[in-house]
């Protein structure tokens, strides 16, 4: 009798950690399956800085109109204010932040800037006005007084644009095109009244 009773406790215990072990298998499988898909899974990034009212949002490799117009008028302000002492630090933090191609194609006039900044103890100061982004084009413009100044005279202003082009990689801002130029944004929208303007201004010379 107490045996009988002991084998059916025993195959008892036997179905129940057979069970236990089928559950704790399908456990882990669920568990690894949802590892996998996490890691999968594009995170995103939600920003809203004190100096824009739009959303922005970055989202593996793509970032919102709004997270790089904030970037683009961080890297314009960095550019644009350069004295005799911050000099080399401007020149190494915009290395830090444009690609190797983008900063091989104005090192050169960066390195010459700096240099005169230094010699001629000049003080480069911009104040941003206008953020403009290209939807077509994906480049956003930055562009406002600029003025250059010496320690004794009369400082020289003009209209400035920081023109640059930011993609997204390993969720970190990276410029992949910078062109200070002179002037107004030269958008393709501009560029094609411009256009229009002169084929009207030909057509009525003629």
């Amino acid at each position: 009798m107490e045996l009988a009773r002991f084998k059916k406790s025993w195959a008892g215990a036997v179905r129940d950690s057979a069970t236990k072990n089928f559950v704790i298998a399908g456990l882990m499988v669920t568990n690894l399956l949802t590892a996998i898909g996490w890691f999968q899974v594009e995170q995103t990034v939600v920003l809203v800085p004190a100096v824009f009212d739009e959303r922005m949002e970055v989202k593996g490799s793509e970032a919102s109109p709004a997270y790089k117009k904030a970037w683009a008028l961080t890297v314009a302000q960095l550019a644009g204010n350069v004295t005799p002492g911050n000099a080399d630090l401007v020149l190494e933090s915009l290395g830090d932040l444009l690609s190797p191609d983008a900063y091989r194609k104005i090192a050169a006039d960066l390195a010459a800037q700096v240099a005169d900044i230094k010699r001629d103890s000049l003080t480069v100061s911009f104040e941003p006005r206008q953020i403009l982004y290209e939807t077509k084009s994906k480049k956003v413009f930055v562009s406002g007084q600029f003025a250059s100044q010496g320690v004794s005279g009369q400082p020289i202003k003009a209209v400035r644009t920081y023109e640059m082009t930011i993609d997204i990689r390993f969720g970190r801002p990276w410029i992949t095109s910078f062109k200070p130029y002179t002037g107004m944004p030269v958008t393709e929208e501009n560029a094609k009244h411009a256009s229009t303007s002169s084929s009207g201004e030909k057509r009525a010379s003629t």
